[in-house]
């Protein structure tokens, strides 16, 4: 991967979540910078640390608020539901920071429909905004137990999808659909940053960095050209 992947160390998750604000507000972003977040605990952590953090410097919170944000993925429940990943953004970084309505684009509308129509309509709906939109300055990513990401999982139709940025998929193992990105999509993203935390993390990271065997992030590992990884103490001491 050499040049392509850049690694970090966290020593702390404050420093953590210091250098995703870093990133977040690099100089070299345009003003209003397209950016998507994938859901999960991790990211809810680390954004209401960067809340924290923004709140004290009004120069670094008008950056933020100047952005436009976009989700990675999400699951087909309602928006108070504790499972929404749009949830989970509103409370621990768009409420927080008060982010304009105008630059949040949530995948879903806050009635939605359990029904493969309804599905397929969201995704072509969001698929055209990500087009209008001009593309993401900055992807972040997460990496499951089973090697998944956004939510293209093992043996998913999703992962054979070549032209569209946003579709429907259906998890195997359970049959839920969500919205996620697709390959394409990610692919052109400028930046794609990964967020890894937890011990419990460690032998997938292995895996996928040794690259003896095919997971749905080993694809994005292979093909995207500007990839970080943010690493946590405790994933890197379970790696030795």
């Amino acid at each position: 991967m050499g040049d392509r992947l850049k690694r970090y160390i966290a020593a702390s998750a404050n420093e953590l979540s210091e250098r995703v604000l870093a990133i977040l507000t690099a100089p070299s972003l345009p003003s209003s910078a397209n950016i998507a977040f994938s859901g999960g605990t991790t990211p809810s952590t680390i954004l209401q640390d960067v809340c924290k953090i923004a709140l004290q410097d009004n120069k670094i919170l008008q950056r933020l608020r100047n952005a436009h944000y976009f989700q990675v993925d999400e699951r087909f429940v309602n928006r108070n539901d504790p499972r929404c990943n749009y949830k989970m953004l509103q409370d621990s970084f768009f409420n927080p920071l008060s982010i304009p309505e105008e630059n949040i684009h949530p995948m879903l509308p806050e009635t939605i429909e359990t029904t493969t129509v309804f599905a397929k309509k969201c995704a072509q709906k969001y698929d055209s905004l990500i087009h209008e939109s001009g593309f993401f300055d900055l992807i972040f990513l997460g990496i499951g137990s089973d090697g998944h990401t956004a939510s293209l999982f093992p043996e998913s139709k999703g992962l054979y999808e070549a032209k569209k940025f946003c579709i429907d998929n259906q998890i195997p193992e359970s049959g839920e659909i969500r919205l996620t990105l697709t390959y394409p999509c990610i692919l052109s993203g400028k930046s794609v940053i990964f967020i890894v935390a937890g011990a419990n993390k460690s032998a997938i990271i292995k895996e996928v960095m040794a690259d003896r065997q095919e997971f749905p992030v080993s694809f994005v590992f292979r093909n995207h050209y500007n990839i970080t990884m943010l690493l946590d103490q405790n994933t890197v001491q379970s790696l030795v």
